[in-house]
């Protein structure tokens, strides 16, 4: 049997929301021979409160894929009219209990929590292989609770590829159990590769018997940019200078130098080579997310950029 794609529309689709998408399209992939696309169009999904992947048969080549169009899909800042799911203080954004599910280009949002609840949840056993691409992660006001972004449950290898983390913020007293980004299960391997992580309590958090490897990854304005067995490679927890700080807007601007130029060239050995915008990085690499910055109206232009191939050593991490 062939791929299927199915789209999430608020109408004119195949589905009104993903977890309808969800429940309508499970099944046993590898009988069926058949990556299923979920395209996802809609601004304002969560009505359901969580949607979890449960039921299904995955495997390797044959897994779930969940993908933002372009004409539906942030530009690298958060944009409300753009497809994105966002749920109420209580629930969950997603559960995967599958071993192969990726998403691309989704904004994860969430109002002020109010009982420990992270934006996304992996809980899938082990041997998995799931992947965020392009995503987007925000917590409203700072949270009473622990709150991490992505809590990862699952033994087996998570992606984080040109993803930003914004405003996961707690007030609890505690060394750990906030990562915006946090292996909390035994085996997990976590691998964040350009991703930008800004006004979080803690970036990214290992506990048990999990590793975290990030590469070009930068941490600014954090309480704390790590926990447990991180092992980093060019990473900065000092802040940038950003398009827009105060606006959300965590582009780098043309004139930084503590960011721009100063990654560790293909870190995922060809797996990527595409910004949080999709523009295609010319090296040399940055730390973070975003290559060069997304014109209005959609439309990406070329942004001439000085850098230095000197690194500020004592930003590096």
């Amino acid at each position: 049997m062939a791929d299927r794609t199915v789209t999430v529309k608020a109408s004119g689709g195949d589905y009104t929301d993903l977890w309808n998408a969800e429940a309508g399209e499970q099944g046993d992939l590898p009988t069926l021979a058949r990556i299923l696309t979920i395209e996802h169009y809609l601004a304002g999904d969560g009505s359901y409160g969580a949607t979890t992947f449960d039921g299904w048969t995955t495997d390797a080549t044959h897994y779930i894929n969940v993908v933002v169009p372009a004409a539906a899909r942030h530009l690298g800042k958060w944009d409300a009219t753009k497809s994105n799911y966002t749920t109420s203080a209580t629930q969950l954004n997603v559960q995967i209990q599958e071993n192969f599910v990726r998403f691309t280009g989704f904004q994860f949002g969430a109002a002020t929590r109010t009982v420990e609840t992270p934006l996304v949840k992996t809980t899938g056993g082990s041997g998995v292989d799931i992947r965020f691409i392009a995503c987007i992660f925000k917590a409203g006001a700072t949270a009473s609770v622990y709150l991490q972004g992505a809590l990862l449950e699952s033994g087996g290898t998570h992606y984080f590829i040109d993803c930003l983390f914004y405003d996961i913020q707690t007030n609890v007293s505690d060394t750990h159990w906030f990562g915006a980004i946090r292996a909390g299960g035994s085996g997990v391997v976590a691998n964040v590769w350009n991703c930008t992580f800004q006004n979080c309590r803690q970036a990214l958090g290992a506990e048990s018997s999990s590793t975290i490897n990030a590469v070009n990854v930068g941490a600014a304005s954090c309480t704390t940019a790590d926990y447990g067995t991180v092992n980093k490679t060019t990473c900065s927890t000092t802040t940038p200078t950003f398009v827009d700080e105060a606006g959300d807007d965590f582009h780098l601007a043309a004139a930084d130098i503590t960011w721009l130029g100063q990654g560790t060239a293909d870190p995922g050995s060809g797996l990527y080579s595409t910004d949080i915008d999709g523009e295609t990085i010319v090296a040399p690499w940055p730390i973070g997310a975003d290559w060069r910055a997304a014109a209005a109206g959609g439309l990406s232009i070329p942004v001439a950029r000085p850098y230095t191939q000197a690194v500020n050593r004592a930003a590096v991490y």
